[in-house]
């Protein structure tokens, strides 16, 4: 369930409707946020992060070559090598926390929010975090 409040917190966030667009800085240098990994266009993914996206992407890429912590999303990916993957970020921890005061609760609760509404298939056995508001 969604804050009460969640689509306000979003128009404050996307600013006359245009989403901030962090790709321009480089992904290393991004102190974290909310991401998705995409196959051929499509997010199979979403995710969040409080380190250096960079850091989170490599970790990703370890465990798709070389095993570890086993997410549905990961085997997705091996069964789809052929496909183009690429990691971007949706909202980047910086652009959140410029536009107003947000706990960690909160970006989580934008993440879920943005899982419930794209509906990625690598989400589906990886988060279970539900919130009460």
């Amino acid at each position: 369930m969604l804050p009460r409040n969640y689509e306000a917190i979003m128009k404050e966030l996307m600013q006359d409707g245009k989403k901030p667009d962090p790709r321009k800085k480089e992904k290393d240098a991004i102190d974290g946020g909310i991401y998705c990994m995409k196959l051929n266009g499509d997010i199979i993914y979403i995710g969040y992060t409080g380190r250096p996206f960079g850091a989170r992407w490599k970790e990703h890429m370890n465990c798709i070559n070389k095993g570890g912590k086993e997410l549905m999303v990961y085997d997705i990916i091996r069964r789809n090598r052929s496909k183009q993957l690429t990691f971007e970020v949706m909202l980047a921890l910086d652009d959140l926390k410029a536009n107003r005061k947000l706990t960690e609760r909160d970006i989580k609760a934008i993440e879920m929010g943005f899982i419930k509404y794209f509906s990625p298939i690598g989400n589906v056995s990886g988060n279970t975090t539900y919130y009460r508001f």
